[in-house]
């Protein structure tokens, strides 16, 4: 196979090699984060157990239980407000984690910067 160079082939190769090699650290940065928000499921408990339920790192319900009895116990905006207080909580401890999570991949890996692992050690310099 015949290679055709021209003028400034190989800047160009080594800047394709530096953009493929970022690319690819951005992706394996980007399954770290899925991966850390996939596993948030927060489970919460409200007024001792009569409303159980859990949500995921977007606050979508995903699951709720009420006790045996509740719907005799509460009234129907009772219950609604327990419901809700509780959802409300499960959501901000939720999006602490959630937070947790990205700010702990923001300190593992600078995804547009440089890490210690590039061949340069310096950021990308593109000629005009």
């Amino acid at each position: 196979m015949t290679t055709y160079e021209y003028p400034g082939f190989n800047d160009d190769a080594e800047l394709t090699k530096q953009m493929l090699h970022r690319i690819e650290r951005m992706s394996k940065a980007l399954d770290k984060l899925r991966q850390g928000w996939d596993s948030i499921v927060v489970e919460a408990s409200g007024d001792d157990g009569a409303v159980e339920l859990s949500v995921d790192h977007r606050g979508r319900l995903m699951s709720l239980s009420l006790a045996d009895g509740c719907t005799q116990r509460y009234t129907n905006i009772a219950l609604e407000e327990l419901i809700t207080a509780t959802i409300r909580s499960a959501v901000a401890a939720a999006e602490e984690e959630l937070q947790a999570v990205d700010e702990a991949a923001t300190l593992d890996n600078d995804i547009f910067g440089t890490e210690s692992g590039d061949s340069t050690g310096e950021p990308d310099q593109r000629s005009a």
